[in-house]
């Protein structure tokens, strides 16, 4: 998506950007717009790492279909935490 921004440049800076936009073959826009793209770190979204290493990584006991237990499963934690918190444990 992209979106339009009005950024306030003193006449001096504009025509500036005017000569470095017009020495690459661009717009001012494009211009500022790379200026932006290149001085923003890197975009941190996304996985990282390998997906395979949450895989396997209960070796013991049944296994649990989630999608199909999910309320048991929960039901199980509430209630287990229900007697941690009134010392019924």
């Amino acid at each position: 998506m992209t979106v339009q921004l009005v950024i306030p440049i003193d006449d001096a800076s504009l025509e500036r950007a005017r000569a470095a936009a017009a020495a690459r073959g661009l717009t001012v826009e494009a211009y500022m717009g790379e200026l932006i793209k290149t001085s923003l770190p890197p975009n941190q979204s996304g996985v990282k790492g390998d997906v395979s290493s949450i895989f396997g990584l209960v070796q013991e006991g049944e296994p649990t279909d989630i999608a199909k237990d999910k309320d048991n499963l929960v039901g199980e934690a509430v209630h287990r935490e229900h007697l941690e918190e009134t010392n019924q444990t």
